[in-house]
Formats: structure tokens, C-alpha cells, sequence
């Protein structure tokens, strides 16, 4: 009899079901190239569908199971632990902590860019205010 690593070894597509935060299910497919060079994760729902990040693959990638569908998953974990084998394999796990450290970064700018506008909001409506003269 085969073990999983064994069964899994010449799979090339692991699909992860997933519950979405409004009980919609989706799945999150793991994709490794033929050649071994590569791995492409894409999910099925709405942002995912447009080509986005979305939360259930970023939830997956960070070894988060907690949103995977028990109704299709009981009973498949060996598919989800191969699955982050993947994700070390490839260094996606690295991207991933990058990514996040980007968006943090781009959050605290854009928190003081909201400041700037809303402080340059107030000035020109104090110009008006104050009136306006030719």
C-alpha cells in the first residue's frame, strides 16, 4: 500500500476547500509546475477569480487551517501538510513574510498621507472661509 507521500509525490495539483467569512466555500488550488521549477496557488473566489490576493490563500500559505471546509477535508490533512511542504520548498513562505512586511509599510504611509490630505483639506477651507480675494 502507498503512502500519501508516495500517492502525492507525481500529483501536481492539490485542491484545498475552503469556507469564505459568509459560509461560501471556494477552493484554493496548489499547482506545481511539471518541471519542478515552480508553484502557483490561485482561488476560485471573487477576488481570487480577478487575479487578487485574497485572505484564503494567504490564510493557507501561513499554515492557517482553520478556514478549510471539515465537510471536504476530514480526513485529507496529509494533502494540506504536502502542501506546505510546497510552500517551504518554494520559498513562498519567505515571499509571503515579505509581502506582508511591504503592506505594513505601505499602511503606516498611507495612514500620514491621509493626515496630509485631510490637513490640507481643512487649509483650503479656511481660505475659503477667510474669503477668497482677486
Amino acid at each position: 500500500m502507498s503512502t500519501i507521500e508516495e500517492l502525492l509525490e507525481d500529483e501536481e495539483i492539490i485542491q484545498i476547500y475552503v469556507l469564505g467569512s459568509t459560509g461560501s466555500g471556494y477552493v484554493v488550488s496548489f499547482e506545481a509546475y511539471e518541471d519542478g521549477e515552480g508553484l502557483m496557488v490561485s482561488c476560485d473566489c471573487p477576488a481570487g477569480s480577478r487575479g487578487q490576493m485574497c485572505k484564503h490563500k494567504a490564510a493557507l500559505i501561513k499554515g492557517d487551517s482553520s478556514i478549510m471546509n471539515p465537510e471536504y477535508m476530514n480526513g485529507r490533512e496529509a494533502e494540506y501538510a504536502h502542501v506546505l511542504k510546497w510552500v517551504t520548498q518554494y520559498g513562498l513562505d519567505k515571499l509571503m513574510k515579505e509581502y506582508e512586511a511591504k503592506l505594513a509599510k505601505f499602511e503606516v504611509e498611507k495612514k500620514k498621507i491621509a493626515k496630509l490630505v485631510t490637513a490640507e483639506k481643512k487649509r483650503f477651507a479656511r481660505v475659503l472661509g477667510d474669503g477668497v480675494k482677486g
